[in-house]
């Protein structure tokens, strides 16, 4: 790697099937709800395992980023900066079998030689440990319990939508939600 190039490496192991990982990360019009910085999405063309993706980032300073994007399916997803001034020159995301309905994820980013990356305000975009948290929040929006290798704790809170309504359980307590009249 280039001097004044970046690298960030995150893993964790999450409670689901490798095959709903992979829908989340190749469903690029819903990036734009669980990938930090992001606040636009689409997905410009797809044939076969490959794909052209554009985001748009807000932070550090608004961007539009264009990505092609190379699939294994249940494998790992693969995206290239195409174009775009952000100094993130690759994401690599890869999914293991870790157990019965567990899989090993890993992602890895590589930026461009830039030193705008040493910036604070860069942070939240190039660290690979944000990705697999909003990963593990997307996860957790399927109904699934995501848990981290290495970190045994307890679900303190779910929310479930039941023919009764939404039930939220919270450190074992179940509640029923009733939506508030309107006014």
């Amino acid at each position: 790697m280039a001097l004044l190039a970046y690298s960030s490496k995150a893993e964790a192991t999450l409670a689901c099937e490798p095959s709903l990982v992979f829908e989340i990360l190749t469903d690029y019009d819903s990036w734009c709800e669980w990938v930090p910085a992001v606040n636009k999405s689409k997905l410009l063309a797809k044939e076969g395992d490959l794909a052209l993706a554009e985001v748009e980032v807000t932070r550090p300073f608004a961007d539009k980023l264009d990505f092609e994007c190379i699939h294994d399916k249940n494998r790992s997803v693969l995206l290239r900066l195409i174009s775009g001034e952000i100094p993130i020159a690759k994401v690599e995301w890869t999914i293991a079998a870790a157990g019965p309905k567990e899989c090993r994820v890993t992602v890895v980013l590589e930026g461009k030689p830039n030193p705008h990356w040493l910036l604070p305000s860069y942070r939240k975009l190039l660290g690979a440990a944000n990705y697999i948290g909003a990963l593990k929040g997307q996860v957790a929006a399927y109904g699934t319990e995501v848990s981290v290798a290495g970190e045994g704790g307890e679900v303190i809170l779910d929310l479930m939508d039941t023919p009764d309504g939404l039930v939220l359980v919270y450190r074992g307590q179940k509640y029923l939600l009733q939506p508030i009249p309107t006014r």
